[in-house]
């Protein structure tokens, strides 16, 4: 039945039906004329809205607009913060590769790269979903029973509803675990490989991709790859402090690494780690050392760690955490790296020095560190066997080095697990023609390695070493042995003032001794 306008009835109020008979309508109802009685209320025939309605529509206009407004401003913000360095880059900033922002005065930085990764994942994502969302609502408003759309269009307004996070941690914790054996299966065949470079200079294939310094710093870097997790890192080069510590972090955190770092020995670049990274962590951290000399795979080492005694020494309780490091080829041992008197030492144990293997020149060190903290002249140490050995001293030094009753060398021998025969200079047969220190002719030799002026404080005798952060170097007056140390991670080798080692140093540089520094 069609409707007219001229058959709608308006009315200020909406009546109450009256009953048959009483002479009222019924809305709706057929009338006497057969025109057919339609009421509407005033207030939607006036088109005005109550004042709920309006506020609303103000609120909800409002929340738009603060939203529109904040994202101008944002942008406004970033521009106006990123002009200056868009006027200094010295790159294409929307079609360059490069990103190079480490140096100041020559930045070189684009988002091409960027650009492309976003403009594709939006297409293939909308690409994907269009066509879903077109079929399921289609599905749903013309061709799904009721029961099946309403049931649906719920499932479809939670989508909307539900932050897309809450979702991540469901395919994380229940998909994920599903997906293992497809994530195993493409880790066997083909490897995520990642570089660190500063500067990024490597020539590698498009499949790899190239990570500089974030702001100049390598930590950054690391915490955006730490988010992809490649398989493998290349990082080149490991050199400060600081990139051995990114290196060091990235690897315990399971990632695999490959350190570019220059040296001279193989055992040289793992000496690198001493004081960097706690001793105990080493193998861990590096497992393996491959050196390149002239282009060509000269030499490559194991790392492992194991509690044991040193090699050359016998008391049980000198046992200790020893790191081996081996021939990859042979597995034959080529150092260990311990602490010994709380000084980290690296002890080689081949013959390539000469007649003294390392642990007897290590020996030889400590034997003559105990035996100059109690005596004042020249001392010299011969081993005569794997746990003997003879110390010649000035015949003045004898009872200071003996002690009452033989207490103090028996201590110094209880400490070293060595016997000791002491015996003055007269009694060394090697003795004759050895250079004095005195005015007796001899002729002094020149010191050798790299000569140093200490720097007496009020709590530390200080030995600036800066270039040879990690390295374990021996510091000699005029050629004599005084002691054997790890140069700190600040460059430099402090002793406390009041010890043995510190009087010593000290009574060198009184003397006009030249004090100099020599690899260990």
């Amino acid at each position: 039945m069609a409707l007219h306008p001229d058959d709608v009835t308006r009315s200020p109020e909406t009546p109450t039906a009256a009953a048959p008979g009483a002479g009222g309508k019924i809305p709706g109802m057929p009338d006497h004329s057969g025109k057919t009685s339609l009421t509407i209320p005033s207030s939607l025939s006036t088109g005005k809205h109550q004042f709920g309605d309006k506020f609303f529509r103000w609120l909800a206009t409002g929340a738009g607009a603060t939203i529109v407004v904040s994202i101008g401003l944002i942008a406004i913000f970033l521009l106006i913060r990123a002009i200056p360095s868009l006027q200094a880059n010295n790159a294409n900033f929307f079609t360059s590769t490069e990103f190079v922002t480490s140096d100041a005065s020559n930045l070189r930085f684009g988002i091409r790269d960027l650009l492309t990764v976003t403009v594709l994942s939006s297409v293939f994502a909308l690409a994907i979903a269009v066509p879903i969302a077109l079929g399921i609502a289609v599905f749903l408003t013309q061709y799904a029973p009721a029961r099946l759309s309403h049931a649906f269009g719920s499932i479809v307004d939670l989508l909307a509803a539900v932050p897309s996070i809450v979702f991540g941690l469901w395919g994380i914790f229940i998909l994920a675990p599903k997906l293992s054996p497809v994530a195993e299966f493409l880790n066997d065949n083909d490897y995520a490989v990642k570089t660190m470079e500063k500067p990024r200079d490597l020539e590698v294939s498009d499949e790899v991709t190239q990570y500089t310094a974030l702001n100049g710093d390598m930590a950054k870097t690391a915490d955006s790859l730490l988010l992809v997790r490649p398989d493998y890192t290349i990082y080149d080069e490991v050199r400060k402090t600081d990139d051995f510590e990114v290196f060091a972090d990235m690897r315990l955190a399971g990632v695999g690494m490959v350190g570019v770092v220059h040296a001279t020995r193989a055992i040289d670049a793992l000496q690198r780690l001493v004081g960097r990274v706690e001793l105990g962590m080493i193998p861990q951290v590096v497992d393996t050392v491959v050196y390149i000399e002239a282009g060509e795979v000269h030499t490559v080492y194991d790392v492992t760690t194991e509690v044991k005694v040193p090699e050359g020494l016998t008391a049980e309780d000198l046992a200790r955490p020893v790191i081996q490091v081996a021939d990859f080829e042979t597995g034959t041992p080529a150092y260990e790296i311990y602490t010994f008197n709380r000084q980290v030492i690296t002890v080689p144990l081949d013959d390539e020095a000469g007649n003294d293997t390392g642990v007897d020149r290590i020996a030889k060190q400590e034997i003559e560190r105990e035996i100059r903290s109690v005596a004042r002249g020249h001392v010299n140490v011969e081993l005569t066997g794997q746990n003997n050995a003879i110390v010649y001293v000035e015949e003045s030094d004898i009872s200071y080095v003996i002690g009452k009753g033989g207490g103090r060398i028996s201590d110094i021998e209880d400490r070293l697990g060595i016997d000791i025969d002491v015996r003055t200079h007269e009694d060394n047969p090697d003795a004759g023609g050895a250079a004095t220190n005195g005015s007796g002719g001899g002729v002094e030799a020149e010191p050798a390695g790299e000569i140093v002026q200490p720097e007496i404080t009020a709590r530390h005798v200080v030995i600036r070493m800066d270039g040879h952060v990690g390295e374990t170097v021996e510091v000699r007056a005029d050629d004599e042995y005084l002691f054997t140390a790890t140069v700190s991670s600040g460059g430099d080798i402090q002793i406390s003032r009041g010890s043995a080692i510190a009087e010593e140093l000290e009574d060198a540089i009184d003397r006009k001794q030249q004090i100099a520094v020599l690899p260990a």
